[in-house]
């Protein structure tokens, strides 16, 4: 509880005279709460026509399909993992 101690029972509180609330002040954020709208904000924001406009820009400018684009491997690492198969073929 010493990180949380508003998640210390009534009886515990009692014992160690400290009431949350009274001696110690009592959470103005409710955590996970806050966490839930924050993230039913974004998902809205993310939903939103706006939104979905600027991606389609953004893909538009910025993306490709286009398999001629595609990074092609290095003919040297190749030769690596042909050599480390290699390796492990001696034990």
């Amino acid at each position: 509880f010493i990180h949380q101690p508003w998640r210390m029972p009534k009886a515990m509180q009692n014992r160690c005279g400290v009431l949350i609330g009274q001696d110690y002040p009592a959470p103005l954020v409710d955590f996970a709460h806050a966490a839930r709208h924050a993230r039913a904000q974004v998902a809205d924001c993310y939903r939103s026509e706006q939104a979905r406009a600027e991606s389609q820009r953004v893909y538009a400018a910025l993306g490709s399909r286009d398999k001629k684009r595609r990074r092609q491997p290095r003919p040297a690492a190749k030769a690596a993992r042909r050599d480390s198969h290699q390796q492990l073929d001696l034990f």
